[in-house]
């Protein structure tokens, strides 16, 4: 059971009543139930609801987008009769750019003043000349590591094992 607290909600066990053997005193069972307690972690709404975004309705952008709408919807319903106006409802749905969207809510892009200072520094010639010695690199490591292994070693040393006769 989840009690709301001001400061966030608490997942308590439901309390039961005490189960008497006829007499006075209660069974023994029943005075089991308060180790649990100290195992009990106080959240806010906030983390619960980060923890449990299934019981939200949030754990995908196609259910995020149907909970968000309804719960706006429901709202303006609940609004127009609490005041007790007939409601009207108007909804449009669009996908817009990340661009568009801050146009929207009043976002300015970024100009960059000096567009020089962010500019690649490396030609495209300069580029090629690059990639192409970084691959005459790496093919010399291989050659390196193959003869390392049949034995030929980077001392220019002979044959492998065996002796000479």
């Amino acid at each position: 059971e989840l009690q709301r607290h001001s400061h966030g909600y608490t997942a308590r066990p439901r309390a039961r009543p005490a189960r008497t053997n006829g007499a006075t005193m209660p069974v023994k069972a029943a005075v089991k139930e308060k180790k649990g307690d100290k195992n009990l972690k106080s959240k806010s709404p906030a983390e619960f609801f980060q923890d449990n975004k299934g019981i939200a309705g949030f754990e995908n952008a196609g259910k995020s987008l149907y909970t968000t709408l309804r719960e706006f919807i429901e709202n303006s319903l609940d609004s127009a009769e609490s005041i007790g106006v007939l409601p009207d409802v108007s909804i449009a749905v669009e996908e817009v750019t990340l661009t568009e969207y801050e146009n929207l809510i009043g976002l300015k892009a970024h100009i960059r003043k000096d567009s020089a200072l962010y500019a690649d520094v490396e030609t495209k010639a300069e580029m090629t000349k690059r990639i192409a010695q970084e691959a005459r690199k790496a093919a010399a490591a291989v050659k390196v590591a193959a003869s390392n292994k049949r034995g030929g070693g980077a001392s220019g040393g002979g044959s492998s094992g065996g002796s000479g006769g």
